[in-house]
């Protein structure tokens, strides 16, 4: 682990916690749902403004999402939560790199493919971070990530061998 600023709070990585306190299944209950690349392009185009934001939406990204291009311009999810989970063929949030802000939760899971979450901009999450059963998953960098408003949980991810938080300081 590389956490060295964490000044306080609660970091748990323990099986099945966040299946169990239900954060996997509030993402479909709330959002609404992408499940493949030309309803992704059409979300982005509609609804994130000029300056990057997304707002008043939780996005579920699901099912045979497979590029997240279109979103490489958002940068703050406004009043709304983040959810990538169970999708067959997603390898890569690269296309996140611009992404700054989430006020609510920020959920990544179930996705068979994704090796990496690399979000070098993010700074802030207003709710949880999640990261679970992510089988092929090795690697998670959130170097600029400072602060997370709820719990930060990572669970059954078998595959994960490194994990890189330099710069947070409050969960």
């Amino acid at each position: 682990f590389d956490i060295p600023s964490l000044e306080s709070g609660t970091i748990f990585l323990l099986p099945n916690s966040l299946r169990d306190l239900g954060y996997a299944e509030m993402g479909a209950e709330k959002a609404g749902t992408v499940s493949d690349n030309e309803q992704l392009a059409e979300l982005a185009q509609q609804m994130i403004s000029a300056e990057g934001v997304l707002q008043n939406v939780t996005m579920n990204i699901t099912g045979g999402v497979t590029d997240l291009t279109p979103l490489s311009g958002l940068k703050h999810i406004k009043n709304g939560g983040f959810y990538i989970q169970e999708t067959s063929n997603l390898v890569s949030l690269a296309p996140l790199e611009n992404l700054e802000v989430v006020d609510g939760d920020l959920y990544v899971g179930d996705n068979e493919a994704l090796t990496k979450i690399a979000l070098p901009s993010l700074t802030e999450v207003g709710g949880y971070v999640g990261i679970q059963y992510d089988g092929a998953l090795a690697d998670i960098s959130l170097p600029s990530l400072t602060e997370v408003g709820g719990d930060l949980g990572m669970s059954n991810n078998g595959a994960l061998t490194n994990i890189s938080l330099p710069s947070l300081t409050e969960v």
